[in-house]
């Protein structure tokens, strides 16, 4: 989806700077925050999408029109189990846990991420059609807390 389409269709979102393009969201009906970042070449593609229980913006924005559920094509959800997440996905590229003295970064490697997005990170690092993905599925205590997945051309 082109970024005008993404506004088009759910409003402008909120952003905090113009030089990282980013639109964040609420999806009061699902319980969550949605952050989609853009992708700064030409095309402005969206190039990722975070879903989240816990606050991963500083501000949200409302949608124009409702989000369609937040779940994966195989049908994984916020709220699943990790049990579903390996029968679904098979075994993770990586896992990184607190319990195990893991350094828990938030996707994009900035920081560490709060108690409330998770305490358990499984990557998948699939690659496919000469575009490299890459799925986390935030756990907290074993349950779904937060997806993201990111496309890079």
């Amino acid at each position: 989806m082109l970024e005008e389409e993404l506004v088009a269709k759910y409003g402008s979102g909120w952003s905090e700077s113009p030089q990282f393009p980013y639109r964040c969201y609420s999806a009061p009906d699902q319980g969550l925050e949605v952050r989609l970042v853009i992708y700064p070449g030409d095309d402005h593609k969206v190039l990722s999408v975070f879903a989240s229980r816990a606050r991963i913006c500083t501000e949200v924005e409302g949608p124009r029109e409702t989000f369609p559920r937040f779940k994966t094509s195989e049908g994984l959800a916020i709220g699943d189990t990790r049990e579903k997440v390996i029968r679904l996905y098979g075994e993770p590229t990586q896992e990184l846990g607190r319990s195990r003295g893991d350094a828990v970064l938030d996707p994009f490697g900035l920081k560490p991420i709060s108690d409330e997005i998770g305490d358990t990170i499984l990557r998948f690092r699939p690659t496919s059609h000469g575009q490299s993905l890459l799925f986390e599925v935030y756990l907290k205590e074993g349950v779904v807390s937060s997806l993201f997945l990111s496309s890079y051309p």
